[in-house]
């Protein structure tokens, strides 16, 4: 805490690393501290959502991918710093590794760029410029799910947050830009209405799609044997592979997928039969009850057989067992749909519907097939939006209510999968063409450089920026409380204000004085307690000294904690005021 007179710029932590010059940030490879918290990089949980697997795969494509010299964390809440380094081992991280603290967002101003797995980077902005870290680094965050509320207005509230020209929000789809575009037009008019706002700073919305590891889906003919005589699969049977959550209200619901499989299952010859193997957790017996009478009256000839949520090693097995894959999707939750890629990974030709992100990355009758989609027609939906908002529907009775919203033509689905099945040669061409172009296109080693351009990209805008540029300011709600509060005291501590020691200071000592509980908050370390002890050692023992004149008279590195040292020294009756 500084002692001289207040000053406008919000203060920076002790501790902080400086940026990096232009010079290293040009000869380095890209990095970025990642907002930490521990279940949103894992994918070892029972309830796996796409956004998970995305994210520990970014983590992973960082260590395997980036060629950086450290792997730095930002943690989200403290409890997250001491597992980021047993994640990121577990990861094959070989590197270094640190946690900067959360009240310590101003270092990573030594990195370049704070990277959040997700798109409201608002409350980060906010941070940085109660930290006077405004030119310091850039943030970036990525979509994923856009249909919650929290994302939604997370989105809009951009256009009040600080962020600046040198932040950007990664879209994964040509749909999601599109999206984050009108929620922010949307919120920029009513500013506008309202405040006659004229001005508007909007971060940067680059494309970028997901990535995979597609080497992590070749597999050995023998695995492809024993998982399709574990589901009981003849050598000229087909089977049709759904892998992700069984829900029909949050993912895809599954009419038109087993409408189609039945209207096939009767054209099939005498001998031959189709599968349809669904791996993936669901939430409630519920859904899986939904699955199996829809499946018992749709589709009676198909055998359903039902992987579960597997373990991560044995998820390959059921990629290798399949003929086709589909995700017949018709939920807004549902952005870019990363077991599309997988399936492709997989040399598997796809049956997708045509929605968002799919567009994006299956090639219609090249890596399978999109099957035309149909949407309720704009703002027919008021009722939806209003109970939602207004918590009278909770997000899982919004998005069932929302899918209901949304049909998939089955006739298209039908006569889609029928080319499949009865069509191996290209069935086969169409596997080999999505295998080449998720390779190509959407595995880590190709998608880790674009990130890496993207921050070196704003790192070059935040410098060019000119130097006289107004910072912004911090909200009052998280304003400094010795600037809100300054007419709460009867004084401020200031560079003239003299200081003595105090003849009837505790009779234990400061060192036994900070030991007692709540005798300093939080309770101090052993570099802490030797710094208030050199500042009490360096009071005179007669007379009086100025705050400015005693925190010169300490070692240069004690200087910063001078202003907390004094109050502390006065709180605790070892100084008094002169």
């Amino acid at each position: 805490m500084r002692i001289l007179a207040p000053r406008r710029k919000p203060r920076h932590h002790t501790g902080v690393m400086p940026a990096a010059p232009k010079s290293a940030i040009a000869k380095t490879a890209a990095n970025a501290a990642l907002a930490f918290m521990p279940e949103g990089y894992s994918t070892k949980h029972g309830k796996l959502m796409g956004r998970h697997s995305a994210t520990e795969g970014f983590l992973r494509a960082m260590i395997r991918h980036a060629g950086v010299d450290r792997h730095v964390a930002y943690a989200l809440a403290p409890g997250a710093a001491p597992q980021f380094e047993p994640l990121a081992r577990g990861l094959g991280a070989r590197a270094p590794t640190s946690v900067i603290q959360p009240q310590n967002i101003a270092e990573v101003a030594g990195i370049g760029t704070l990277s959040l797995p997700g798109p409201n980077i608002g409350n980060l902005a906010r941070l940085r410029a109660l930290a006077g870290a405004e030119s310091g680094f850039s943030i970036t965050g990525v979509t994923h799910t856009l249909s919650s509320l929290g994302a939604m207005g997370g989105v809009a509230e951009l256009a009040n947050f600080p962020v600046r020209e040198w932040d950007a929000v990664v879209c994964i789809s040509q749909s999601a830009r599109r999206m984050i575009e009108m929620l922010l037009s949307a919120e920029e008019a009513r500013l506008a209405e309202r405040l006659g706002a004229t001005r508007f700073v909007r971060p940067r919305l680059p494309i970028i799609p997901l990535g995979i590891d597609t080497a992590a889906f070749t597999f050995a003919p023998s695995m492809r044997m024993e998982w399709r005589a574990r589901i009981g699969a003849g050598p000229d049977d087909f089977v049709l592979l759904h892998h992700g959550r069984v829900s029909w209200h949050a993912k895809a619901h599954h009419w038109p997928m087993l409408a189609a499989l039945g209207r096939v299952s009767d054209k099939l010859p005498p001998g031959r039969k189709l599968h349809l193997l669904m791996a993936g957790w669901s939430s409630n017996e519920g859904q899986e009850a939904a699955l199996r009478d829809q499946a018992r009256a749709l589709c009676p000839k198909v055998n359903l057989f039902r992987a579960g949520g597997l373990e991560p090693e044995r998820r390959p097995g059921v990629w290798a067992a399949g003929d086709a894959f589909v995700l017949l999707s018709d939920n807004i939750q549902e952005t870019f749909g990363l077991a599309v890629v997988e399936g492709m990974a997989a040399g598997l030709p796809v049956l997708v519907s045509d929605w968002d992100g799919f567009r994006d990355t299956v090639r219609d009758g090249e890596d399978g097939f999109r099957i035309a989609s149909l949407m309720a027609a704009p703002g027919s939906a008021p009722d939806l939006a209003m109970a939602h908002a207004a918590n009278g529907m909770d997000y899982d009775h919004f998005l069932a209510a929302s899918t209901q919203l949304v049909a998939i033509d089955v006739a298209a689905t039908a006569a889609a999968l029928e080319v499949l099945v009865m069509d191996p040669a290209r069935r086969r061409a169409m596997g080999a063409a999505g295998q080449a172009r998720a390779r190509a296109q959407f595995d880590w080693a190709r998608i880790m450089p674009r990130w890496q351009a993207l921050w070196a990209e704003l790192a070059a805008i935040r410098q060019a920026a000119p130097a006289s540029a107004p910072a912004a300011l911090p909200a009052p709600a998280i304003a400094d409380p010795t600037v809100l509060f300054a007419d709460w005291p009867s004084a401020a501590l200031g560079p003239q204000t003299r200081l003595a020691r105090d003849p009837a200071a505790p009779g234990i000592g400061l060192v036994a004085a900070l030991a007692l509980p709540a005798g300093i908050h939080p309770p101090g370390d052993a570099a802490a307690v030797a710094r208030l002890s050199r500042l009490l050692a360096a009071i005179p023992a007669e007379g009086d000294i100025t705050a400015l004149a005693l925190r010169d008279a300490l070692p240069e590195g004690d200087r910063p904690f001078a202003g907390r040292g004094i109050l502390q020294l006065l709180k605790l009756g070892f100084a008094r005021l002169a």
